[in-house]
């Protein structure tokens, strides 16, 4: 499309005869005279005016598959852009000069860049590229100084922009963000996933965030980790985690710092676990039968440690086979040890003859055990 031009009428009515009622030759009415004077200028005219209405009017779309340069040609157009990774240039402003004007329209969901000829040259009053996100169209417009571009539309972005962002700066140690816990039961395993708010994987747009202890012990302060990717642990089937057969119980989930300083998820039938300290892992397998280890996919030794929440389930028949669904998951980042979690039955043994104490499931080796003995004394005879 061009901008339209206008027309001017050539050789209307030249060099007309006297009109003075002379009979001559020159005053003759012929047609031959009339209509190149006449007629013949009004038909160029008029076939001009529709060129030049067809040009600047007829605007139908033009289609782009590669990268191009935007420039006069595309004045006033509708200009239709698909395909990954293109660079739509904006040729020099001054040169378009100021009322130049297109619209790019996306049709696919592929995001569009939409650069500059002239570096000089401001989108929106700002020297940068910008997006043109997918499905989505922009008026673009040369501004009246004629040094740069204005864009109107909803969503665009300069590419330096970030359009998700988290903000650590003067959050807390407890800081724990965008997370929960997808427990999932299946032949006789249980697979453990962390995953965002939403229920999705974490990505590196899209990640969980949790404030750790640092990795120096004599280092008072606290670190900010990141899951950026999708993270689980599966307790085999054999693995008991210290669970006896039908028994329910509550499994702990824990972040822990990888050897790459992101985070992976660790379990324990305890969560009796200082987080001040650091702690080693065990790799889970299907001997993983304590209730006071912490188990993870890979060992690590000497790492920070962040409780993340729990599950409440169910054993199989069999001690170490994950025959049921959980019946309550939760996320907490702080630790659930003093409101719960052992049932009366766990915390408490009554023995009214002799008997074998047996350590319950959810209390660390290093749990302190309570003794109580109430006896009665025997009656004295009358003499």
């Amino acid at each position: 499309m061009a901008r339209y031009s206008s027309v001017t009428v050539s050789g209307y009515n030249s060099v007309p005869p006297a009109d003075d009622g002379t009979v001559s030759e020159a005053n003759k009415v012929k047609w031959s005279t009339q209509k190149t004077k006449l007629t013949d200028p009004l038909n160029t005219a008029i076939a001009a005016i529709n060129t030049n209405l067809v040009s600047a009017f007829d605007i139908g779309p033009t289609a782009l598959t590669l990268s191009t340069t935007l420039g006069a040609t595309h004045y006033g157009d509708f200009v239709q852009t698909s395909g990954a990774s293109l660079t739509h240039t904006l040729t020099d402003a001054a040169t378009l000069g100021a009322g130049w004007h297109t619209y790019l329209v996306s049709t696919d969901a592929n995001d569009v860049t939409i650069g500059r000829a002239t570096g000089a040259d401001t989108i929106n009053g700002t020297a940068a590229n910008i997006t043109l996100y997918g499905n989505t169209v922009a008026r673009i417009f040369v501004n009246a100084a004629g040094n740069g571009f204005i864009i109107d539309h909803g969503r665009i972005s300069n590419n330096t922009f970030t359009p998700i962002q988290f903000f650590t700066a003067g959050i807390g140690p407890n800081y724990l963000q965008n997370i929960s816990i997808l427990p999932s039961a299946a032949s006789k395993a249980l697979t453990v996933a962390l995953k965002t708010k939403a229920g999705t994987d974490p990505t590196a747009t899209d990640f969980i965030h949790q404030a750790y202890r640092h990795t120096t012990l004599t280092n008072g302060t606290y670190e900010i980790r990141t899951l950026a990717a999708a993270a689980s642990i599966v307790v085999p089937s054999g693995a008991t985690l210290g669970f006896t057969a039908s028994q329910t119980g509550y499994i702990y989930v824990y972040g822990h710092v990888s050897a790459t300083g992101a985070i992976v998820p660790v379990v324990s039938g305890s969560n009796n676990w200082d987080e001040g300290a650091l702690h080693s892992t065990t790799t889970i397998s299907a001997t993983a039968d304590s209730g006071s280890v912490l188990y993870a996919t890979t060992a690590r030794t000497d790492a920070p440690l962040r409780y993340i929440g729990r599950i409440k389930i169910q054993t199989g028949a069999i001690a170490g086979e994950w025959d049921n669904q959980h019946t309550e998951v939760h996320v907490s980042g702080v630790s659930d040890k003093d409101t719960d979690e052992m049932t009366a039955a766990q915390r408490v043994q009554s023995f009214t003859a002799s008997g074998t104490w047996t350590k319950p499931s959810a209390a660390a080796t290093t749990d302190r055990v309570l003794i109580q003995a109430w006896g009665g004394g025997g009656g004295g005879g009358g003499g």
